[in-house]
């Protein structure tokens, strides 16, 4: 009985960020690089702010799967493939104060280059 039951939806085995982001690049047909930056190093508008992330947040789905018989109806790569053609047909709108800094994350790599 799922009646008065609290349920978490998520993925069987949750992938860390870089490597999600890596399967998501497959999937894409991209190849470029992927550089991991530390929060201080990172240009203001990339800055969580006051959220922190210091530690994993790992739900387990086991209830959900177990009781109401949820499972994945496609693979993960197919997932991706589709979620990746949904947010290139539906760019996000523009958020004010939002913009686009290619330069100073351009410069932020330029400088992380060097310090290596």
């Amino acid at each position: 009985e799922a009646a008065g039951q609290v349920f978490n939806v998520g993925e069987p085995r949750v992938p860390t960020t870089v490597e999600r982001l890596r399967r998501l690049a497959a999937v894409a047909g991209w190849q470029g690089r992927t550089v991991i930056v530390p929060g201080e190093r990172l240009p203001a508008h990339l800055r969580l702010g006051a959220l922190r992330y210091e530690q994993d947040l790992v739900v387990s789905t086991s209830r959900i799967r177990a009781t109401l018989g949820v499972d994945e109806v496609v693979t993960e790569d197919e997932g991706l493939r589709r979620t990746f053609a949904w947010e290139s047909e539906h760019p996000p709108l523009a958020v004010p104060g939002r913009e686009l800094e290619y330069a100073a994350e351009d410069e932020t790599l330029r400088q992380l280059d060097r310090s290596a």
